[in-house]
């Protein structure tokens, strides 16, 4: 039986876990199911999307109410009393039942646009058509073409000190730390500092009555962000 799986990288404390949880989600798999991985969240993160899980299908699988994208931090606390779990972005399914239920959906994403009716925008279009068919589909998410849509999505609940290693933070998080908390990959001192995470390649750094920083030297660039501001670096790159 051919199992697809997707996956960023856990913790290897997840592996016992997941492991065991994997065996109610290849069943329910079996069964039809495209079954996704709940982590129950450690705190109200806003780094990651987050699913409502509904009724029991069987042992530990539940159904899926809804996927919400990322929250504010209200809302992330919000979700947490609800019972929603984070969204791992884990996925186990059967290839014949996914293929079911992705065909219109990438049909869709596929498809090129109209040819407009003057002559340099039809030209332009023209391009488009004759380019190959791999060129033309629309990348897009399996949570977006197949997860949000589907009536057989299911959600294994797991608790596993779980990270997706996608911000400065979850790389401090799980970094090796002095009794100020900071982490360091490269050399540097601290002075009166907490919590502060260190990348560097070459240069020394050197930190001095700051907290919760997050610097990264290169040889051609040196980035200082707040550890906590998940969404800074995004808003950097996006101006």
């Amino acid at each position: 039986m051919p199992w697809y799986w997707r996956s960023p990288p856990i913790t290897s404390s997840a592996i016992p876990c997941v492991c065991r949880r994997c065996r109610e989600g290849l069943i329910a798999a079996d069964a039809g199911r495209i079954v996704t991985f709940g982590v129950q969240p450690e705190r109200a993160a806003t780094e990651y999307g987050y699913i409502s899980p509904g009724e029991v299908i069987s042992g530990e699988v539940r159904s899926v109410v809804k996927f919400v994208e990322k929250p504010d931090p209200v809302t992330a606390a919000g979700y947490i009393s609800a019972g929603y779990l984070w969204n791992s972005a884990t996925s186990c399914f059967v290839r014949r039942f996914c293929s079911m239920n992705t065909a219109a959906s990438m049909r869709k994403a596929s498809r090129p646009s109209p040819i407009p009716c003057s002559r340099p925008d039809a030209i332009s279009a023209l391009s488009r058509w004759t380019r190959p068919r791999s060129d033309r589909q629309k990348a897009i998410s399996i949570d977006y073409a197949v997860m949000e849509k589907t009536s057989r999505a299911a959600v294994v609940p797991v608790a596993c000190g779980w990270s997706d290693v996608g911000s400065w933070l979850a790389v401090w998080e799980l970094s090796d730390k002095d009794v100020d908390g900071n982490a360091t990959q490269g050399t540097a001192v601290f002075e009166d500092s907490r919590n502060c995470n260190v990348s560097t390649d070459k240069a020394l750094v050197a930190l001095e009555g700051v907290d919760d920083l997050v610097v990264v030297a290169t040889q051609d660039a040196v980035l200082v962000s707040r550890q906590k501001d998940a969404n800074g670096l995004k808003r950097l790159v996006a101006n």
